[in-house]
Protein backbone atom coordinates (compact mmCIF):
# COMPACT_ATOMS: atom_id res chain seq x y z
CA UNK A 1 0.00 0.00 0.00
CA UNK A 2 1.56 3.77 -0.97
CA UNK A 3 2.90 5.38 2.13
CA UNK A 4 0.89 8.44 2.41
CA UNK A 5 1.87 12.47 2.79
CA UNK A 6 0.27 15.15 3.90
CA UNK A 7 1.49 18.87 2.05
CA UNK A 8 0.25 22.07 3.66
CA UNK A 9 0.53 25.69 2.39
CA UNK A 10 3.91 26.75 0.59
CA UNK A 11 3.42 27.69 -2.40
CA UNK A 12 5.60 26.89 -5.28
CA UNK A 13 8.22 25.22 -2.45
CA UNK A 14 5.15 23.24 -0.88
CA UNK A 15 4.45 21.79 -4.31
CA UNK A 16 7.95 21.03 -4.77
CA UNK A 17 7.53 19.04 -1.67
CA UNK A 18 4.30 17.31 -3.33
CA UNK A 19 6.11 16.58 -6.44
CA UNK A 20 8.77 15.25 -4.64
CA UNK A 21 6.80 12.53 -2.75
CA UNK A 22 4.40 12.33 -5.18
CA UNK A 23 6.62 11.38 -8.03
CA UNK A 24 8.75 8.54 -5.29
CA UNK A 25 5.23 6.75 -5.50
CA UNK A 26 3.60 8.26 -2.49
CA UNK A 27 0.06 9.24 -2.33
CA UNK A 28 -0.26 13.13 -1.80
CA UNK A 29 -2.84 15.09 -0.11
CA UNK A 30 -2.65 19.33 -0.39
CA UNK A 31 -3.75 21.74 1.59
CA UNK A 32 -3.93 25.68 0.91
CA UNK A 33 -2.02 25.44 -2.44
CA UNK A 34 -3.69 26.86 -5.01
CA UNK A 35 -4.72 23.72 -7.83
CA UNK A 36 -3.49 25.97 -10.81
CA UNK A 37 -0.02 26.80 -9.06
CA UNK A 38 0.19 23.08 -8.12
CA UNK A 39 -0.67 21.95 -11.43
CA UNK A 40 2.23 24.12 -13.00
CA UNK A 41 4.96 22.90 -10.60
CA UNK A 42 4.22 19.16 -11.20
CA UNK A 43 4.29 19.56 -14.93
CA UNK A 44 7.69 21.07 -14.46
CA UNK A 45 8.87 17.93 -12.08
CA UNK A 46 7.77 15.32 -14.31
CA UNK A 47 9.66 16.70 -16.78
CA UNK A 48 13.14 17.12 -14.83
CA UNK A 49 13.28 14.62 -12.31
CA UNK A 50 12.84 11.26 -14.56
CA UNK A 51 15.63 13.43 -15.77
CA UNK A 52 18.24 12.58 -13.21
CA UNK A 53 17.82 8.31 -13.04
CA UNK A 54 18.75 6.30 -15.37
CA UNK A 55 16.03 3.67 -14.31
CA UNK A 56 12.63 4.23 -14.11
CA UNK A 57 11.60 5.67 -10.91
CA UNK A 58 8.05 4.12 -9.23
CA UNK A 59 4.52 4.53 -10.55
CA UNK A 60 3.43 8.15 -9.42
CA UNK A 61 1.30 8.11 -6.44
CA UNK A 62 -2.98 9.46 -5.89
CA UNK A 63 -3.07 13.17 -5.78
CA UNK A 64 -5.75 14.41 -3.95
CA UNK A 65 -6.99 18.50 -2.69
CA UNK A 66 -8.40 19.39 0.46
CA UNK A 67 -9.94 22.03 1.82
CA UNK A 68 -7.72 22.78 4.92
CA UNK A 69 -4.98 20.90 7.30
CA UNK A 70 -7.47 19.15 9.37
CA UNK A 71 -9.05 17.48 6.23
CA UNK A 72 -5.70 16.57 4.79
CA UNK A 73 -3.41 15.06 7.26
CA UNK A 74 -5.86 11.68 8.82
CA UNK A 75 -3.75 8.74 7.70
CA UNK A 76 -0.64 10.39 6.58
CA UNK A 77 3.02 9.08 7.50
CA UNK A 78 4.84 12.27 6.64
CA UNK A 79 3.11 16.00 6.72
CA UNK A 80 5.10 19.32 5.55
CA UNK A 81 3.95 22.30 6.69
CA UNK A 82 4.49 26.03 6.28
CA UNK A 83 3.40 27.61 9.13
CA UNK A 84 1.79 31.17 9.39
CA UNK A 85 3.72 34.03 10.88
CA UNK A 86 3.69 34.50 14.47
CA UNK A 87 3.89 32.11 17.25
CA UNK A 88 0.96 31.65 18.24
CA UNK A 89 -0.97 31.31 14.81
CA UNK A 90 1.51 28.74 14.26
CA UNK A 91 1.13 26.50 17.46
CA UNK A 92 -2.93 26.99 16.48
CA UNK A 93 -1.93 25.39 13.04
CA UNK A 94 0.72 22.87 14.86
CA UNK A 95 -2.34 21.44 17.18
CA UNK A 96 -4.65 21.16 14.64
CA UNK A 97 -2.25 19.39 12.39
CA UNK A 98 -1.56 16.95 15.35
CA UNK A 99 -5.16 16.23 16.91
CA UNK A 100 -6.29 15.04 13.15
CA UNK A 101 -2.72 12.95 12.03
CA UNK A 102 -1.56 9.83 13.62
CA UNK A 103 0.36 9.95 16.66
CA UNK A 104 3.51 8.81 14.91
CA UNK A 105 3.25 10.69 11.31
CA UNK A 106 6.59 13.28 10.82
CA UNK A 107 5.42 16.85 10.90
CA UNK A 108 8.12 18.76 9.22
CA UNK A 109 8.44 22.51 9.78
CA UNK A 110 9.57 24.02 5.98
CA UNK A 111 9.91 27.56 7.37
CA UNK A 112 10.42 27.57 10.69
CA UNK A 113 13.67 30.15 11.91
CA UNK A 114 12.72 30.04 15.90
CA UNK A 115 13.78 28.34 18.62
CA UNK A 116 12.05 24.33 17.23
CA UNK A 117 11.43 23.90 21.34
CA UNK A 118 9.24 27.40 21.24
CA UNK A 119 6.62 25.08 19.13
CA UNK A 120 7.11 21.68 20.49
CA UNK A 121 6.71 22.75 23.96
CA UNK A 122 2.74 23.56 23.10
CA UNK A 123 2.12 20.21 20.52
CA UNK A 124 0.35 17.51 21.46
CA UNK A 125 3.17 14.97 20.03
CA UNK A 126 6.45 17.17 20.53
CA UNK A 127 8.42 14.26 19.67
CA UNK A 128 7.02 14.01 16.07
CA UNK A 129 8.10 17.42 14.97
CA UNK A 130 10.99 18.54 13.06
CA UNK A 131 12.48 21.23 11.41
CA UNK A 132 12.69 20.07 7.62
CA UNK A 133 14.23 22.86 5.41
CA UNK A 134 14.79 21.82 1.73
CA UNK A 135 15.71 24.15 -1.23
CA UNK A 136 13.56 25.61 -3.73
CA UNK A 137 13.22 23.36 -6.47
CA UNK A 138 12.60 20.70 -4.15
CA UNK A 139 11.89 17.88 -6.33
CA UNK A 140 15.46 18.61 -7.87
CA UNK A 141 17.86 19.55 -5.28
CA UNK A 142 18.77 16.55 -2.69
CA UNK A 143 19.92 18.89 -0.08
CA UNK A 144 17.39 18.78 3.02
CA UNK A 145 18.49 19.81 6.63
CA UNK A 146 16.59 18.17 9.15
CA UNK A 147 16.93 19.88 12.53
CA UNK A 148 15.83 18.34 15.99
CA UNK A 149 16.09 19.13 19.72
CA UNK A 150 15.82 17.93 22.30
CA UNK A 151 12.24 16.56 22.53
CA UNK A 152 13.02 14.34 19.53
CA UNK A 153 14.39 10.71 20.07
CA UNK A 154 17.02 9.60 17.77
CA UNK A 155 14.59 6.52 16.15
CA UNK A 156 11.85 10.03 14.60
CA UNK A 157 15.41 11.69 13.42
CA UNK A 158 16.40 7.91 11.84
CA UNK A 159 13.25 7.55 10.49
CA UNK A 160 12.92 11.27 8.57
CA UNK A 161 16.70 10.57 7.28
CA UNK A 162 15.33 6.98 6.01
CA UNK A 163 12.62 8.33 4.05
CA UNK A 164 14.19 11.35 2.86
CA UNK A 165 16.98 8.85 1.70
CA UNK A 166 14.65 6.96 -0.32
CA UNK A 167 13.26 9.60 -2.34
CA UNK A 168 16.34 10.22 -3.18
CA UNK A 169 17.45 13.44 -1.18
CA UNK A 170 20.14 14.11 1.08
CA UNK A 171 18.93 14.50 4.64
CA UNK A 172 21.68 16.17 6.82
CA UNK A 173 20.50 16.08 10.40
CA UNK A 174 21.36 18.70 13.06
CA UNK A 175 20.76 19.71 16.40
CA UNK A 176 18.96 22.42 16.42
CA UNK A 177 21.32 25.09 18.33
CA UNK A 178 20.65 28.70 17.18
CA UNK A 179 17.65 30.14 14.88
CA UNK A 180 17.94 29.47 10.99
CA UNK A 181 19.51 26.85 9.44
CA UNK A 182 22.88 26.11 8.73
CA UNK A 183 22.90 26.92 5.46
CA UNK A 184 20.69 30.15 5.58
CA UNK A 185 23.57 31.49 7.65
CA UNK A 186 25.96 30.74 5.38
CA UNK A 187 24.02 32.47 2.90
CA UNK A 188 23.76 35.48 4.72
CA UNK A 189 27.24 35.29 5.93
CA UNK A 190 28.49 35.49 1.92
CA UNK A 191 26.04 38.33 1.40
CA UNK A 192 27.23 40.47 4.03
CA UNK A 193 30.51 40.39 2.38
CA UNK A 194 28.94 40.85 -1.10
CA UNK A 195 27.75 44.17 0.05
CA UNK A 196 30.49 45.82 2.36
CA UNK A 197 32.87 45.22 -1.13
CA UNK A 198 30.56 46.65 -3.10
CA UNK A 199 29.97 49.85 -0.45
CA UNK A 200 33.71 50.16 0.18
CA UNK A 201 33.83 49.73 -3.41
CA UNK A 202 36.76 47.03 -3.80
CA UNK A 203 34.27 44.85 -6.75
CA UNK A 204 31.48 45.74 -8.70
CA UNK A 205 28.20 42.74 -8.60
CA UNK A 206 29.16 41.89 -11.69
CA UNK A 207 33.08 41.17 -10.90
CA UNK A 208 31.26 39.08 -7.71
CA UNK A 209 29.31 37.33 -9.62
CA UNK A 210 32.21 36.38 -11.86
CA UNK A 211 34.65 35.59 -9.41
CA UNK A 212 31.92 32.77 -7.84
CA UNK A 213 30.53 31.64 -11.10
CA UNK A 214 33.50 31.01 -13.09
CA UNK A 215 35.38 29.45 -10.61
CA UNK A 216 34.79 28.12 -7.13
CA UNK A 217 31.67 27.09 -7.81
CA UNK A 218 31.91 24.81 -10.79
CA UNK A 219 34.89 23.38 -8.72
CA UNK A 220 32.80 23.00 -5.31
CA UNK A 221 29.85 21.08 -7.70
CA UNK A 222 32.02 17.99 -7.85
CA UNK A 223 34.73 17.92 -5.42
CA UNK A 224 33.09 19.76 -2.36
CA UNK A 225 34.50 21.43 0.07
CA UNK A 226 36.85 18.29 1.95
CA UNK A 227 38.56 17.73 -1.04
CA UNK A 228 39.20 21.41 -3.16
CA UNK A 229 42.61 22.52 -2.76
CA UNK A 230 41.35 25.75 -3.77
CA UNK A 231 41.09 27.25 -0.45
CA UNK A 232 43.90 29.79 1.21
CA UNK A 233 41.67 30.79 4.33
CA UNK A 234 38.86 29.23 6.70
CA UNK A 235 36.99 32.57 5.56
CA UNK A 236 37.33 32.00 1.62
CA UNK A 237 36.02 27.90 2.74
CA UNK A 238 32.88 29.46 3.75
CA UNK A 239 32.36 32.18 0.90
CA UNK A 240 32.88 29.26 -1.82
CA UNK A 241 31.01 26.86 0.05
CA UNK A 242 27.94 29.30 0.08
CA UNK A 243 28.50 29.72 -3.50
CA UNK A 244 27.10 26.50 -4.30
CA UNK A 245 23.94 26.91 -2.30
CA UNK A 246 23.64 30.34 -4.34
CA UNK A 247 21.70 29.43 -7.52
CA UNK A 248 19.12 27.46 -5.42
CA UNK A 249 17.84 29.74 -2.95
CA UNK A 250 14.26 29.89 -3.04
CA UNK A 251 11.81 32.09 -5.06
CA UNK A 252 8.29 33.03 -4.70
CA UNK A 253 6.79 33.65 -8.66
CA UNK A 254 8.46 33.49 -12.00
CA UNK A 255 7.41 32.74 -15.39
CA UNK A 256 7.34 28.79 -16.06
CA UNK A 257 9.27 29.03 -19.22
CA UNK A 258 12.15 30.81 -16.48
CA UNK A 259 11.73 27.35 -13.90
CA UNK A 260 12.09 25.14 -16.76
CA UNK A 261 15.04 26.73 -17.89
CA UNK A 262 16.77 26.57 -14.61
CA UNK A 263 15.24 22.83 -14.17
CA UNK A 264 17.30 22.36 -17.55
CA UNK A 265 19.99 23.73 -16.51
CA UNK A 266 20.55 21.92 -12.92
CA UNK A 267 19.38 18.55 -14.79
CA UNK A 268 22.45 19.02 -16.76
CA UNK A 269 24.89 20.21 -13.99
CA UNK A 270 24.03 17.27 -11.71
CA UNK A 271 23.78 14.48 -15.01
CA UNK A 272 27.47 15.51 -15.59
CA UNK A 273 28.07 14.94 -11.94
CA UNK A 274 26.54 11.76 -12.17
CA UNK A 275 28.29 10.62 -14.97
CA UNK A 276 31.79 11.15 -13.07
CA UNK A 277 30.12 9.98 -9.76
CA UNK A 278 31.13 13.02 -7.99
CA UNK A 279 29.51 15.42 -5.70
CA UNK A 280 25.66 15.03 -5.42
CA UNK A 281 26.17 12.36 -8.25
CA UNK A 282 27.54 9.67 -6.01
CA UNK A 283 23.78 10.24 -4.62
CA UNK A 284 21.61 9.64 -7.80
CA UNK A 285 23.76 6.89 -8.31
CA UNK A 286 23.29 5.03 -5.33
CA UNK A 287 19.21 5.85 -5.76
CA UNK A 288 19.44 4.22 -9.29
CA UNK A 289 20.74 1.37 -7.66
CA UNK A 290 18.32 1.39 -5.50
CA UNK A 291 15.41 1.67 -7.98
CA UNK A 292 16.75 -0.47 -10.92
CA UNK A 293 14.11 -3.15 -10.96
CA UNK A 294 15.74 -4.67 -13.79
CA UNK A 295 17.26 -8.49 -13.77
CA UNK A 296 21.16 -8.92 -13.26
CA UNK A 297 21.66 -12.64 -14.19
CA UNK A 298 19.75 -14.77 -16.34
CA UNK A 299 18.36 -16.69 -13.85
CA UNK A 300 16.81 -13.73 -12.37
CA UNK A 301 14.63 -13.25 -16.10
CA UNK A 302 11.10 -13.79 -15.81
CA UNK A 303 10.77 -15.97 -19.41
CA UNK A 304 14.23 -16.83 -21.08
CA UNK A 305 11.53 -17.86 -24.41
CA UNK A 306 11.12 -14.33 -24.97
CA UNK A 307 12.87 -10.92 -25.60
CA UNK A 308 14.60 -9.64 -22.34
CA UNK A 309 13.87 -6.48 -20.46
CA UNK A 310 17.04 -5.02 -20.88
CA UNK A 311 16.31 -0.76 -19.96
CA UNK A 312 13.50 1.30 -18.50
CA UNK A 313 13.84 4.68 -18.04
CA UNK A 314 12.38 8.28 -18.59
CA UNK A 315 14.25 10.16 -21.42
CA UNK A 316 16.05 12.99 -19.86
CA UNK A 317 15.75 16.82 -20.67
CA UNK A 318 19.02 16.86 -22.16
CA UNK A 319 18.71 14.20 -24.56
CA UNK A 320 16.68 16.27 -26.95
CA UNK A 321 17.60 18.78 -29.49
CA UNK A 322 16.01 21.58 -31.54
CA UNK A 323 13.38 20.09 -33.04
CA UNK A 324 11.64 18.92 -29.23
CA UNK A 325 13.05 15.58 -29.13
CA UNK A 326 15.21 12.78 -28.73
CA UNK A 327 18.52 13.24 -30.86
CA UNK A 328 20.08 10.75 -33.39
CA UNK A 329 22.80 9.94 -31.16
CA UNK A 330 20.77 9.45 -27.86
CA UNK A 331 18.94 6.56 -29.58
CA UNK A 332 22.14 4.86 -29.87
CA UNK A 333 22.82 6.21 -26.03
CA UNK A 334 20.10 3.95 -25.46
CA UNK A 335 20.57 1.10 -27.18
CA UNK A 336 23.92 0.91 -26.30
CA UNK A 337 22.37 0.68 -22.54
CA UNK A 338 20.30 -1.90 -23.17
CA UNK A 339 23.69 -4.05 -24.84
CA UNK A 340 25.21 -3.35 -21.73
CA UNK A 341 23.10 -4.51 -19.51
CA UNK A 342 22.60 -7.94 -21.96
CA UNK A 343 26.22 -8.33 -21.82
CA UNK A 344 25.77 -8.78 -18.12
CA UNK A 345 22.94 -10.90 -17.92
CA UNK A 346 25.50 -13.29 -20.21
CA UNK A 347 28.39 -12.41 -17.98
CA UNK A 348 30.35 -9.75 -19.61
CA UNK A 349 30.03 -7.84 -17.01
CA UNK A 350 33.10 -4.88 -15.78
CA UNK A 351 34.97 -8.13 -14.07
CA UNK A 352 35.01 -10.36 -17.23
CA UNK A 353 36.37 -6.86 -18.97
CA UNK A 354 39.06 -6.56 -16.54
CA UNK A 355 40.27 -10.17 -17.66
CA UNK A 356 41.25 -8.87 -21.02
CA UNK A 357 38.66 -9.51 -22.96
CA UNK A 358 35.22 -7.78 -23.96
CA UNK A 359 32.66 -7.23 -27.46
CA UNK A 360 33.26 -4.66 -29.79
CA UNK A 361 30.30 -3.10 -31.86
CA UNK A 362 30.83 -3.68 -35.78
CA UNK A 363 27.76 -2.80 -37.38
CA UNK A 364 24.36 -1.01 -36.59
CA UNK A 365 21.23 -0.58 -38.15
CA UNK A 366 18.73 1.93 -36.16
CA UNK A 367 15.33 2.44 -37.40
CA UNK A 368 13.66 5.30 -36.23
CA UNK A 369 9.70 4.82 -36.04
CA UNK A 370 7.93 7.12 -34.23
CA UNK A 371 9.06 10.49 -32.45
CA UNK A 372 10.08 10.08 -28.71
CA UNK A 373 10.19 13.40 -26.53
CA UNK A 374 11.33 14.56 -22.86
CA UNK A 375 9.83 13.01 -19.96
CA UNK A 376 8.64 9.90 -22.03
CA UNK A 377 8.98 6.44 -20.16
CA UNK A 378 11.18 4.24 -22.77
CA UNK A 379 11.36 -0.01 -22.24
CA UNK A 380 13.59 -1.85 -24.09
CA UNK A 381 13.90 -5.41 -24.65
CA UNK A 382 16.61 -7.66 -26.51
CA UNK A 383 16.04 -10.42 -28.44
CA UNK A 384 19.50 -12.57 -29.40
CA UNK A 385 19.33 -13.70 -33.11
CA UNK A 386 22.81 -15.05 -33.38
CA UNK A 387 25.24 -15.84 -30.08
CA UNK A 388 27.42 -18.31 -31.81
CA UNK A 389 31.91 -18.44 -31.81
CA UNK A 390 33.00 -14.93 -31.77
CA UNK A 391 29.84 -13.10 -32.75
CA UNK A 392 26.75 -11.73 -30.94
CA UNK A 393 23.86 -10.45 -32.87
CA UNK A 394 21.21 -8.58 -30.93
CA UNK A 395 18.16 -7.00 -31.73
CA UNK A 396 16.73 -3.88 -29.72
CA UNK A 397 12.82 -3.08 -29.44
CA UNK A 398 12.17 0.76 -27.74
CA UNK A 399 8.90 1.26 -27.21
CA UNK A 400 6.64 3.89 -25.05
CA UNK A 401 3.64 1.29 -23.28
CA UNK A 402 2.73 -0.87 -26.66
CA UNK A 403 3.80 2.02 -28.86
CA UNK A 404 7.01 0.90 -31.28
CA UNK A 405 9.69 3.70 -31.06
CA UNK A 406 12.65 2.24 -32.54
CA UNK A 407 14.71 -0.64 -32.86
CA UNK A 408 18.28 -1.46 -33.05
CA UNK A 409 20.68 -3.86 -34.59
CA UNK A 410 23.56 -4.65 -33.74
CA UNK A 411 26.24 -6.97 -34.52
CA UNK A 412 29.08 -7.67 -32.09
CA UNK A 413 32.71 -9.36 -32.22
CA UNK A 414 34.28 -10.91 -29.52
CA UNK A 415 37.82 -9.94 -28.93
CA UNK A 416 40.78 -9.98 -27.07
CA UNK A 417 41.57 -6.38 -25.24
CA UNK A 418 45.37 -7.06 -25.66
CA UNK A 419 45.53 -7.67 -29.20
CA UNK A 420 42.49 -5.99 -29.98
CA UNK A 421 41.61 -9.11 -32.60
CA UNK A 422 38.79 -11.25 -32.68
CA UNK A 423 39.08 -14.13 -30.08
CA UNK A 424 36.74 -16.79 -29.13
CA UNK A 425 34.63 -16.36 -25.64
CA UNK A 426 35.45 -18.28 -23.19
CA UNK A 427 33.14 -20.30 -20.79
CA UNK A 428 32.20 -17.91 -18.42
CA UNK A 429 30.23 -15.61 -21.30
CA UNK A 430 29.71 -18.41 -24.07
CA UNK A 431 27.29 -20.90 -22.12
CA UNK A 432 25.03 -18.45 -21.02
CA UNK A 433 25.10 -16.28 -24.21
CA UNK A 434 24.70 -19.93 -26.03
CA UNK A 435 21.65 -20.70 -23.05
CA UNK A 436 20.00 -17.68 -24.21
CA UNK A 437 20.61 -17.74 -28.13
CA UNK A 438 18.59 -20.94 -27.89
CA UNK A 439 16.02 -20.28 -25.79
CA UNK A 440 15.20 -17.33 -28.68
CA UNK A 441 15.85 -19.10 -31.70
CA UNK A 442 11.73 -19.91 -31.69
CA UNK A 443 11.01 -16.17 -31.36
CA UNK A 444 10.25 -15.02 -35.21
CA UNK A 445 12.31 -13.08 -37.34
CA UNK A 446 11.93 -9.75 -36.33
CA UNK A 447 10.36 -7.06 -38.64
CA UNK A 448 12.98 -4.75 -40.11
CA UNK A 449 15.71 -7.01 -39.10
CA UNK A 450 18.60 -7.57 -41.54
CA UNK A 451 17.28 -4.68 -43.20
CA UNK A 452 19.61 -2.00 -45.52
CA UNK A 453 18.75 1.86 -45.37
CA UNK A 454 15.83 2.97 -47.63
CA UNK A 455 14.48 -0.57 -48.18
CA UNK A 456 11.10 -1.47 -47.15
Amino acid sequence: MPRRAAIIGGGPAGAGWAARFLLAGWDVALSDIPETLASAVFENARRALPSLSDVALPAEGQLSFHANAAAAVPGADWIQVTLPDGTAEAGQLLQAIQTACPPDAIVGLSNWVGQLSVLQDGAPHPGQVLSVRAFDPVYLLPLVEVLSGAANSSAVVDRAVGILSSMGMYPLPMRARRDGTVTDRLLKGLLRDVAQMIREEEATPAELHAAIQYGPLLDLLGTGLSDSNNFGSSESVFEHLLSQNAFATPHTSSPRSADQHRDETLVTLLRGLKARDAGAGKLLNAQDRRLDRLPLTLDAVGDLSQPVPTLHRAVPLDWTDYNGHMTEARYLHAFGEATDRLMALIGCDMAYVASGVSFFTAETHIRHLDEVRAGIRINITTQVLLGLGKKMHLFHRMYAGDRLLATGEHMLIHVSLTTRKACLPDDRVALPLTRLAQSHADLPWPEGAGRAVGRK
